[in-house]
């Protein structure tokens, strides 16, 4: 048997890596919709231009 003071600090390592990982994929989550928008207004804006320069021949 372990100490109780092992447990708990097993415990709470298994809890800071579970905070992390869910925050890591919060991230990575955000980041990925961020870059998501990012990708439809570049797509939006090259497709504005491309009308623009179609107008103008």
């Amino acid at each position: 048997m372990l100490p109780n003071g092992v447990c708990n600090i097993a415990a709470a390592r298994c809890d800071i890596k579970g905070n992390i990982a869910a925050a890591r994929c919060d991230i990575k989550g955000n980041i990925a919709a961020a870059r998501c928008d990012i990708k439809g207004i570049s797509a939006g804006i090259i497709l504005l231009v491309k009308i623009t320069c179609k107008q103008l021949l």
